[in-house]
């Protein structure tokens, strides 16, 4: 190996490792097929596309805090909220006061 290819090599494997030191630099994962990270919200696991989309037990919405508490609003119209201390899915669109 001559000396310009052994110095390629090095810058190389020097990349590479500095890649994998900075944060962040391959934390994204799959899900859906969308990119991003799970996270933690309320004490419930959320998932955060790179691309802005939120995930809920696979329904695609936002979570949005009404006077009474927090509820998930899926793109559907799918709502998750608390009802009678226990929480559960409804399909029935209610009125709200938030704007995407």
């Amino acid at each position: 190996m001559n000396k310009r290819t052994l110095l390629t090599v090095w810058i190389l494997i020097g990349w590479f490792v500095l890649a994998l030191a900075i944060p962040g630099a391959h934390s994204d994962e799959w899900y859906q097929g969308m990119r991003g990270n799970w996270v933690r919200a309320d004490g419930n696991w959320v998932w955060r596309s790179t691309h802005g989309d939120e995930w809920y037990q696979g329904h695609r919405g936002h979570w949005y805090a009404e006077p009474n508490g927090w509820y998930w609003l899926s793109d559907n119209g799918a709502e998750y909220r608390k009802v009678h201390d226990r929480w559960e899915w409804t399909h029935e669109r209610h009125h709200h006061r938030h704007h995407h």
